[in-house]
Formats: structure tokens, sequence, C-alpha cells
């Protein structure tokens, strides 16, 4: 129970925007969560943890690169579907997405940056902007919160090979 507790971060500055703080969000920031909520980006990443609360295919409008595919016999965090060929993931929680890199559940994309990039084209079917892009990124980054009283920062590490 303790360990579980730890967990919690909050005081981000999506949270004291949802509570009222208007200035919590600067505006690329709003600009992101309203591409966010515009992109349909919420009907996964839902809820108070964003996310982390159901499983989607890998690749809804176009494959994701093959790197990003989990080999078959990691049961543990690939689920397949052998009738539809489809890859099934859980939709992670973007809480304190921008200090949790490398993404994707293989570590293979580095910045947070591209992992939207692959995220619009393989589960959006869109080219994004790098405006879009920017955006995105400042809203997500508005989802880390604090630890222990200090907000939590980013630990730099290499993705997988």
């Amino acid at each position: 129970m303790t360990f579980q507790m730890s967990l919690a971060t909050p005081n981000a500055p999506f949270d004291r925007f949802l509570t009222g703080d208007q200035g919590a969000l600067a505006a690329d920031a709003r600009r992101g969560l309203k591409l966010f909520e515009d992109y349909g980006c919420v009907s996964c990443h839902q809820g108070a943890n964003v996310g982390g609360n159901m499983f989607q295919i890998f690749g809804v409008f176009g494959p994701p690169d093959a790197k990003l595919v989990q080999p078959p016999s990691d049961l543990d965090r690939r689920l397949s579907m052998p009738d539809e060929g489809a890859d099934i993931f859980r939709v992670p929680s973007l809480r304190n997405v921008e200090v949790t890199a490398p993404y994707f559940h293989d570590g293979s994309v580095a910045t947070l940056g591209e992992a939207i990039a692959v995220m619009g084209r393989s589960q959006l079917g869109r080219q994004l902007s790098q405006n879009d892009i920017a955006d995105l990124e400042a809203f997500l980054k508005s989802l880390t919160g604090e630890y222990d009283g200090k907000r939590l920062s980013t630990v730099v590490t290499e993705p997988a090979r």
C-alpha cells in the first residue's frame, strides 16, 4: 500500500488547470489539449491517469514501424489475436510521460516528439505537423506532477536496441 501511494504525483499543471487555474497551462499546452481532444486521443487516453485502463490495437490506421512490434514470445507485454493478426497493448497512462523515456513497450523511441509522431501516423492516420507535435508535447508535459513536494525531472536514458 505504501508503494502504491508513492506512485501518486499530484499538482501537475494540468491538475491545477482542471481545478480552475487558467494560468496553469501555457498557450501551447492549451492548444495541445484541444488537439488531444479534437484528434480523439481522449478516446483511449482517458480518466484520471489519462490512460492505463484499456487495451487497444497498436496500428489502428497503419502498422507502426516494425521495430515497435514486440515478438510474439513476449506474452507479458503483448496479447495476440491470431484470428485477426492484430497486436493488442495496454494503453499507457500519460501521467509523467515527459520523464519516462524511452517510449513504447520496447523502449525503441527516444523522444516524446517522435512518439507523438508515431502515434499520429499509426493510431490517428495523420501526418502531424511540427507545430501540432510541439503543442501536443507541451500538453503532455503539463501532466508531469510532483513527488515528495518536488516536480519530477527528466532522466535521460538510451532507447533499447
